[in-house]
C-alpha cells in the first residue's frame, strides 16, 4: 500500500549560482530564481506533481531569531550547511495543514508551531504571482540532519507547474527514490509508520523500504549502499541523512546523451545510471527508465 507522497526534494548549497548550473548540466530545466522572506532563496526543477529544489541561503540577515517551539526553515539549512552542502530536507504532499497536524498530533510526533509564507515566482512570460504554502514540521531527534514536513500549497496548480518547467532535455519526469543512509533504520519504523503510513512501511534484512506514493524511501546500512553503488561518497558512521535520489526518465539513452553532454562521469546499468561527484555534492542520483517507456 502507498502511503503520503513525496512533494518536494530540497538540495541545499552554499551557491546558488553554482547548484543551478550543475543541474543546468544535468540536463534539467529550472524556474527562475525566487527569493524567501526568511533569507533563503530557490530555483525548482518542476516534474509531474513534485520536483526538486535547489537552495541557498541568499539573504543571512533575514533568517529570524531562533523561537522555542519554531522551526526555522532558513536557521536549519544556514545551520546544516556549515558541515557541507548537500541533501537537507522531503517535503511530503499535505492532506491540508490542519488534518496534517491532526493526525500527526494523534500519533504522537514532535510538532514545530505552524509556518507559513509566500514568495513571487516568475511566470514563463516573465509576469509574476504570488503562491504560498504552509508547512507542517515532523521531527525526530535521530535526525537531526534530515528533516521531513509536510508542504500545504495554498495556490492553484496552474501558478505553480507549467509546462514549459516540466519539459527536461534528460526526459526526467518524476522523483522514483529517496536514499537514506542509516545503521539502525529499526528503530525508526514507528516514525515513518506515522509520518507516512503503518501499511506503507517495510522492515527489511537490512534496513526499511517505505512506500511514499509512487516513490520509495529507502533506508540502508552503509555496506549495503556502498555494494549498490561502488564508489560512491557514503561516509562513516554517524547520524542518519539523505545520501541520494532518484529520478525517473522517459528515456535513459535520452538522460545519457544529456549527462555526457554534461561532462560528466556516471555508470550505466541496463536502463538506469547513476553518478555522484563533488559537483552533485556527493549526492547520489539515479536515473532509471519508466516501465513502458522505449
Amino acid at each position: 500500500m502507498t502511503g503520503r507522497a513525496i512533494d518536494h526534494i530540497v538540495l541545499s548549497h552554499h551557491d546558488m549560482g553554482a547548484l543551478a548550473a550543475v543541474y543546468d548540466r544535468l540536463g534539467f530545466t529550472l524556474t527562475p530564481p525566487a527569493q524567501h522572506p526568511f533569507g533563503t532563496g530557490n530555483q525548482l526543477a518542476q516534474l509531474d506533481g513534485n520536483f526538486i529544489e535547489l537552495l541557498a541561503v541568499t539573504r543571512p540577515q533575514d533568517i529570524p531569531a531562533a523561537l522555542a517551539g519554531h522551526f526555522s526553515f532558513g536557521g536549519y539549512n544556514q545551520d546544516y550547511l556549515k558541515a557541507g552542502d548537500g541533501f537537507s530536507m522531503i517535503a511530503l504532499k499535505s492532506h491540508g495543514w490542519q488534518a496534517d497536524r491532526a493526525h500527526f498530533e494523534a500519533e504522537g510526533l514532535d510538532l514545530s508551531a505552524p509556518f507559513e509564507f509566500s514568495r513571487l515566482a516568475r511566470q514563463p512570460d516573465g509576469t509574476e504571482v504570488t503562491v504560498g504554502f504552509k508547512l507542517t514540521f515532523a521531527t525526530h531527534p535521530a535526525l537531526p540532519r534530515a528533516v521531513f514536513f509536510t508542504c500545504d500549497h495554498q495556490h492553484e496548480p496552474q501558478h505553480f507547474y507549467k509546462p514549459q518547467f516540466q519539459t527536461h532535455a534528460n526526459s526526467a519526469v518524476g522523483i522514483a527514490e529517496v536514499m537514506m543512509v542509516c545503521d539502525d533504520s529499526q528503530t525508526l519504523q514507528p516514525y515513518f509508520e506515522a509520518l507516512i503510513g503503518r501499511d506503507a512501511v517495510t522492515a527489511l534484512d537490512d534496513g526499511l523500504a517505505v512506500q511514499a506514493g509512487q516513490a520509495m524511501i529507502s533506508l540502508t546500512s552503509r555496506s549495503e549502499l556502498s555494494e549498490r553503488f561502488l564508489g560512491a561518497s557514503i561516509g562513516s558512521a554517524g547520524e542518519p541523512r539523505f545520501i541520494g535520489y532518484g529520478v525517473a526518465v522517459r528515456d535513459i539513452n535520452v538522460a545519457e546523451t544529456a549527462i555526457s553532454k554534461g561532462g560528466f562521469a556516471y555508470q550505466r546499468r541496463g536502463n538506469s545510471l547513476w553518478l555522484c561527484s563533488a559537483d552533485t555534492s556527493n549526492v547520489i542520483i539515479e536515473f532509471t527508465q519508466t516501465q513502458g517507456s522505449e
